[in-house]
């Protein structure tokens, strides 16, 4: 046999077996194809059983992606859910409270405040006219700083709201009665008023009452118009 043939037949040898060596791959790889698109459709099948995912899961349309055409690319890529976002963190309650328009309904729902401590608060307001700084509710009985503190509540004073006295007709009760006065310093206030008829307010004009310390003065002095 020449040896021209005999390279033919042995390259057409070759020809043949690749041939069916690509026919043999590419049936394999078609059946492997055929298998993952099943097994990816019945597990579509079986998550529309949830029809509408929430929204916060992050899923994407099941149903959709159920229809849509599968190529054999798709096959080579496992799809994964997104991930569940975290729940949003809870509102956190705040409260507004004007010490001078407040009721006691108002104070009661404040955290640590219980009837109790709002009747009390509503009681020494009475008492005195109204406040004219927050830090005063720290001289009601049993309020401590730690409430003045809370970032839930946020306290403030309306001033038009407070009840003042006139100097020239207020009683001597009506004094005594008053936290920052007093029976002693009410004496004193009567006595000055008596003496100066003419004076519409104790401290209008920066003057010092002999008997009532500056410091007491100055809490005292607000409440006259």
């Amino acid at each position: 046999m020449k040896p021209r043939l005999k390279y033919q037949q042995t390259a057409g040898t070759w020809i043949v077996v690749l041939a069916v060596f690509f026919a043999l791959r590419m049936a394999f790889l078609f059946h492997e194809k055929h298998q993952i698109q099943q097994a990816l459709h019945q597990t579509f099948k079986d998550s529309n059983r949830i029809q509408h995912p929430p929204k916060k899961t992050g899923f994407q349309e099941l149903k959709s992606l159920a229809k849509a055409p599968l190529t054999y690319f798709d096959t080579l890529f496992t799809a994964t859910p997104l991930p569940i976002a975290e729940s949003a963190p809870k509102w956190v309650t705040h409260y507004a409270v004007n010490l001078n328009t407040c009721d006691s309904a108002e104070l009661e729902a404040l955290p640590k405040i219980g009837a109790k401590m709002a009747s009390r608060i509503i009681k020494y307001r009475q008492r005195l006219g109204g406040f004219f700084s927050v830090n005063q509710l720290l001289e009601v009985k049993y309020i401590d700083s730690q409430i003045l503190e809370n970032p839930k509540i946020s306290f403030s004073v309306d001033t038009l709201q407070v009840k003042r006295f006139d100097f020239a007709t207020c009683t001597p009760s009506e004094l005594y009665r008053h936290p920052y006065v007093g029976p002693s310093a009410a004496k004193i206030l009567l006595a000055y008023r008596k003496a100066h008829p003419q004076i519409q307010h104790p401290w209008k004009d920066g003057n010092q009452i002999h008997g009532i310390p500056l410091e007491h003065a100055r809490r005292i002095s607000p409440y006259f118009r």
